[in-house]
C-alpha cells in the first residue's frame, strides 16, 4: 500500500521502487497473487509515464498464458487507445462488444477495472453504440472508486470513466457535470491522488 500511496501523491518513480521490492519480498515467502499486483501497479506506472506501450508484449504473453482473464483483453485495447491506434481500439472494442459477450464478463473483483478500460478506447474509436452500452454498464457505479489487485493500485473514479464516454456521445454537458462532481469529491476525499486529480482537470480544460 506505500506503492500505492507514493502513486496517488504523483511520486511516480518512489512507485515504481516499491512496486519491485513488494513483488521481490512476495516472491520470497511465495505470495499467489505478487506478480498480479506487481503487474496492476506497473500498468498504472507506465500510464503515468507515458510508456504504456512497453506493457503490450508482456500483456499478449499474459493473455496467451489466461486466455479466460478479460481483463488482459481490455488492457490491450486500452493500450491500442492510449497510443492512439484508433483502427485497433475500434478493432479490440468490435471483438470484446459483439464477439467477447461483454455481458457475460463476471462480476468478479477485475469487473470495474475492466469497464473501465474500455472507456479510452470508445472515445478514441468513435463508437457510440458501444460507448453507450458501456455507459448503461457503467452508470449504476458512479459513486465509486476503482481498486484493482486487491488495493495495490487504482484506476481512478467511475464518474470519471463516465464522463469520458460522455464526451465520446457528444454529451458534453454530462461529461462535465461528471467531471466537475468527481474531481470535486476526489480533491475532499482522496486529496493525495494527484495524477487522477490532474487527469480530470486536463479534460475540463
Amino acid at each position: 500500500f506505500h506503492g500505492l500511496r507514493a502513486l496517488l501523491a504523483g511520486r511516480i518513480d518512489e512507485a515504481e521502487r516499491l512496486a519491485h521490492e513488494a513483488l521481490a519480498i512476495g516472491q520470497s515467502v511465495g505470495t499467489p497473487n505478487a506478480l498480479g499486483a506487481f503487474s496492476a501497479q506497473i500498468f498504472a506506472i507506465r500510464r503515468e509515464q507515458g510508456r504504456i506501450a512497453e506493457l503490450e508484449a508482456p500483456l499478449r504473453m499474459l493473455l496467451s498464458e489466461q486466455p479466460d482473464l478479460p481483463i488482459h483483453r481490455t488492457g490491450l485495447a486500452a493500450i491500442a487507445a492510449e497510443c492512439g491506434r484508433r483502427e485497433e481500439a475500434a478493432d479490440a472494442i468490435v471483438r470484446l462488444f459483439e464477439r467477447g459477450g461483454i455481458d457475460e464478463f463476471p462480476r468478479d473483483e477485475h469487473f470495474l477495472t475492466s469497464m473501465t478500460l474500455l472507456a479510452p478506447a470508445c472515445e478514441i474509436a468513435g463508437s457510440p453504440r458501444y460507448a453507450r452500452r458501456l455507459y448503461e454498464i457503467l452508470a449504476p457505479f458512479a459513486d465509486r472508486i476503482i481498486p484493482s489487485a486487491h488495493g495495490a493500485t487504482c484506476n481512478g473514479s467511475v464518474a470519471y470513466h463516465l464522463g469520458r464516454l460522455a464526451v465520446a456521445l457528444g454529451e458534453l454537458l454530462r461529461a462535465v457535470g461528471q467531471d466537475v462532481g468527481r474531481l470535486r469529491h476526489e480533491v475532499d476525499a482522496a486529496e493525495d491522488d494527484r495524477p487522477a486529480v490532474a487527469a480530470r482537470r486536463r479534460h475540463l480544460a
